[in-house]
């Protein structure tokens, strides 16, 4: 098999097996950009505080889950973990719980369950925060992405022709990139 026709193939089989990450990483990227993250239901439960205040992960865990029982709430499935500030049960990407920081002299616990629709989301997964089948995936799809853009060069550089083109094509693309990216620091 030549080098050309190899190329051919990976490039065709690459682009169109990774064609719908492309566009969830374009779809979910340009809302994200123009500022539509999707939409996310959230109630919110109060309980009073017992003393001492939950300082451990398993007490906030405990707390999180009176909370939703005293209110006839099912818990959401997965681990509990330490996010910023905040305690969350479940995982972003689906029905969760937060429970909101308790400092001193607070009264009341608060946690608020979410909800987020299918397009919220797709944009957590595009940040990364859906877990590891997905990520492994992105990373793939990255690796993929620089196997097209490699076998689509090696395509066209064997014109002299095309390939004074590419070159000039790709010179203006770093400039380009380059003024952008100075422009938004």
């Amino acid at each position: 098999m030549s080098l050309a026709k190899f190329c051919r193939t990976i490039h065709a089989y690459l682009s169109i097996f990774f064609l719908p990450m492309a566009l969830i990483y374009t779809m979910t990227g340009i809302c994200y950009i123009c500022g539509y993250a999707g939409k996310s239901e959230s109630v919110r439960y109060t309980a009073a505080i017992e003393t001492p205040l939950p300082a451990s992960s398993e007490a906030k865990d405990a707390l999180v889950k009176k909370i939703l029982s005293a209110n006839g709430i099912a818990c959401p499935s997965g681990e509990g973990r330490e996010l910023r500030n905040q305690y969350v049960l479940g995982r972003p990407t689906s029905r969760h719980a937060v429970l909101e920081p308790i400092r001193d002299g607070m009264k009341e616990a608060k946690v608020v369950v979410n909800t987020p629709d299918l397009f919220s989301r797709l944009v957590l997964l595009h940040k990364a925060k859906g877990g590891a089948p997905f990520n492994v995936f992105g990373i793939a799809f990255g690796v993929a992405l620089l196997l097209i853009y490699v076998s689509g060069i090696f395509l066209f550089w064997a014109s002299l022709k095309v390939r004074m083109r590419l070159t000039l094509c790709f010179a203006g693309g770093l400039v380009i990139t380059v003024l952008v990216i100075l422009a938004s620091f």
